[in-house]
């Protein structure tokens, strides 16, 4: 899809538990460029079976292709930086953050782990070991690692690096302050995607993530490009001047909820909760279609739990190799 003159969107149906969910979607974007730049590469095999017939439509060499940026390090983000490189020797930039995660994602995989391990339970953190012992572990290259507030010059744009906290330890934006234009990598989920949640708060920064959607609401965005098709925008790729405040404030509100959610039922409830408990009420509460995507507690939950702690609000209760949390009075 076109967005602009030079800003071309692709998509591809994102992989979903056993196949491939055609409702879901990842998109990348091309800058065309007297040198032609890629934000995020998607899946493995995105380079041959979408980029290079696109480029040959619109007559471009995919030999021009020298450089891919990132908006983060995740899998379905960087799929195709490999044989991108191999083919073109385009160069790969990331945060600072992102870097050390594609080059050592065992080490990634620890700080990952131990996010949440203070507010887990034995047996829930050995459940979330298991699960990501599943993944095989890929290290990546990375030529140049992008600062916050970095400014890119790719000849049509210049993009401003932003650091946006919330769903990821590296998750970067970049905005065309001439243009107004926001690529917002998976800052700004909306209302989550309409097969599950796809509302990941990884990072553990509440705070931060509030502070980022504020500084959000205070630029001006004319057309913004998320990383995924989220609700209630599921089949637009690109996003237009209200539907971009619209996009900010459903972000925040689907978390304002959480956080609310959270404290009714432990206002409710005679007894102390455990986060797994609480995130089997919340999470179908927020929207239709909204499973849990792995078994245990969420990682918005979570997050919110922990901020909760943080602020004197609610307290954890450590009993019988369980973790429980109550209001703290």
């Amino acid at each position: 899809m076109k967005a602009t003159k030079f800003i071309h969107v692709l998509k591809t149906p994102c992989p979903g538990n056993n196949s491939v969910d055609p409702l879901v979607w990842t998109s990348v974007s091309v800058i065309l460029g007297d040198e032609i730049t890629i934000i995020d590469s998607a899946y493995a095999g995105f380079w041959k079976s979408k980029i290079i017939p696109f480029l040959k439509r619109v007559n471009r060499d995919p030999h021009d292709v020298s450089l891919i940026i990132h908006t983060h390090s995740n899998g379905d983000h960087i799929g195709s930086d490999e044989e991108i490189r191999e083919a073109t020797g385009a160069k790969v930039a990331i945060s600072e953050a992102g870097a050390e995660a594609l080059e050592n994602p065992g080490k990634d995989r620890e700080r990952h782990l131990a996010v949440f391990a203070h507010i887990l339970s034995k047996k829930e953190q050995e459940a979330r070991r298991e699960r990501a012992f599943r993944r095989q572990l890929i290290t990546h290259h990375v030529d140049r690692r992008l600062k916050n507030n970095e400014v890119l010059d790719l000849g049509p744009l210049s993009l401003e690096c932003i650091m946006l906290h919330g769903h990821e330890f590296d998750q970067l934006g970049f905005y065309d302050r001439d243009e107004e234009i926001l690529f917002s990598g998976d800052a700004l989920f909306g209302r989550g995607a309409i097969r599950d949640t796809f509302v990941y708060m990884r990072e553990n920064n509440i705070h931060g993530f509030y502070e980022s959607m504020a500084m959000l609401s205070e630029m001006s965005i004319i057309m913004l490009i998320p990383s995924h098709n989220y609700l209630p925008y599921d089949r637009k790729p690109i996003l237009r001047d209200r539907e971009v405040k619209d996009m900010i404030e459903q972000t925040v509100s689907i978390n304002n909820e959480v956080r609310e959610m959270i404290l009714m039922l432990l206002r409710t409830y005679p007894r102390p909760l455990g986060a797994a408990e609480m995130s089997s009420f919340i999470i179908p509460r927020l929207g239709p279609g909204y499973i849990i995507p792995n078994p245990g507690p969420d990682d918005v939950v979570l997050s919110h739990l922990d901020a909760l702690i943080k602020e004197n609000r609610v307290e954890l209760v450590e009993k019988e190799e369980s973790i429980f949390f109550r209001l703290k009075h």
